[in-house]
């Protein structure tokens, strides 16, 4: 499992051909679609969230 903005681990790894799936973890969606080519490797696209901004709204919406 890895996390990769431009792809670079991924690619690295594949190149060893490990008999496990490679997750490749990526908010690029470009880098999403180039990885998919790649032997054993798994993309995955998500979006990236900051766990302060829900606890500050959580904070301030839980407040009198």
């Amino acid at each position: 499992m890895t996390y990769t903005v431009s792809g670079g681990i991924a690619r690295l790894v594949s190149d060893y051909r490990p008999r496990v799936p490679i997750f490749a973890f990526t908010p690029n969606p470009s880098t999403y679609q180039a990885l998919a080519v790649y032997w054993g490797v798994v993309p995955v696209l998500f979006t990236v969230s900051s766990p302060t901004a829900t606890a500050s709204s959580s904070t301030s919406t839980g407040s009198s």
